[in-house]
């Protein structure tokens, strides 16, 4: 697995060889790897938590949910095993929302963010015990030492590498220079195919149409 100092030493290599810059050039390699993360939504990078319902309650922070939590990608109720569709901020703030009103309570059938917290809605849950499941992107341990290990799979490393050379060229008033190399890394990012598309190229997923052997070929 490749180790801070090894990308340090590549991405500085990159920028020209620029002294005395280590610690700006790990904060582009932490940046690089978190915009990656949210670009591509690599799966080593996806996980679930899950967590329990109260009654009357709309809003759960992230931070009593999974502290690691980036992005939200799905919302499943896990009790009446049924998916949550996403919905928005306006949507909520729509909808009549006084928890004293028993009709406004049930089954949560949306979900929305709010600054830090995840807001189900559309009913707000009831007393029922319900247990949600999030899956999400998580976000990883910034790293600072030189043995720190990359957190994605290798595939991921020169895309990283390209990012965080274009980010420190910036750095540097090499506004061209950072844009050859920002330009380089969408083609890398753009021309690889996730791991969903080449599993749905999988034989065991296609569909392939059937004769019906009971109509008759006259017609």
């Amino acid at each position: 697995m490749a180790v801070l100092s090894d990308i340090l030493a590549r991405v500085k290599f990159r920028s020209g060889s620029k002294t005395g810059a280590d610690s700006q050039v790990t904060a582009n390699i932490n940046e690089a790897t978190r915009h990656t993360i949210l670009r591509a939504r690599p799966q080593e990078m996806q996980t679930t938590a899950t967590f329990a319902t109260s009654s009357g309650t709309s809003s759960y922070a992230f931070s009593t949910i999974a502290t690691d939590l980036l992005a939200v990608l799905y919302v499943r109720d896990n009790t009446d095993d049924v998916p949550l569709l996403r919905g928005d901020i306006e949507h909520f703030n729509r909808l009549q929302q006084d928890t004293s009103d028993t009709s406004n309570l049930g089954d949560p059938r949306r979900w929305t963010r709010q600054g830090n917290n995840l807001i189900l809605y559309s009913k707000i849950p009831d007393g029922t015990s319900r247990t949600i499941k999030l899956t999400y992107l998580k976000d990883f341990t910034d790293l600072v030492n030189s043995g720190d290990t990359f957190p994605l799979n290798e595939e991921w490393l020169l895309p990283v590498e390209q990012y965080a050379s274009a980010l420190t060229m910036l750095d540097l008033n090499a506004e061209a220079k950072a844009s050859a190399k920002f330009a380089v890394y969408e083609q890398m990012i753009s021309s690889r195919e996730s791991p969903k598309g080449i599993e749905d190229e999988s034989s065991w997923s296609q569909m392939y149409p059937i004769s019906n052997t009971g109509i008759n070929s006259d017609f």
